[in-house]
């Protein structure tokens, strides 16, 4: 039996009146929060990568802009409101592959 190939024709990502959900690399790659995830659009190319660690809403995302690190980005922070992995720290391993590290853990709210 042939495996299935699943295509993409829609996706959609929105704000809902929340501040810093979006940030704009140096390469051209938007991040953006959308509901649990980080988002990754490139405006050639359409939804690049989804970034899946966080349990709760994602409140924030932001390319780290470093002066060694070229024309692109090589990672970037996601915050959440998840209580478990409340900060994240991505790393571009190949132009859509990214690996997360949690930075902030264990936080709960009173």
């Amino acid at each position: 039996m042939a495996a299935l190939i699943i295509e993409s024709c829609h996706v959609a990502c929105c704000a809902n009146r929340t501040q810093n959900v979006l940030t704009w690399g140096r390469g051209g790659i938007i991040a953006n929060r959308t509901c649990n995830y980080a988002a990754l659009y490139d405006p050639k190319k359409g939804v690049v990568a989804v970034l899946n660690g966080h349990t709760g809403r994602v409140n924030t995302v932001q390319w780290v802009h470093r002066e060694d690190c070229g024309d692109t980005e090589t990672h970037l922070v996601s915050g959440g409101s998840d209580r478990l992995t409340d900060c994240h720290l991505w790393q571009r391993l190949q132009p859509r592959v990214f690996l997360g590290v949690t930075l902030l853990a264990l936080h709960t709210c009173i």
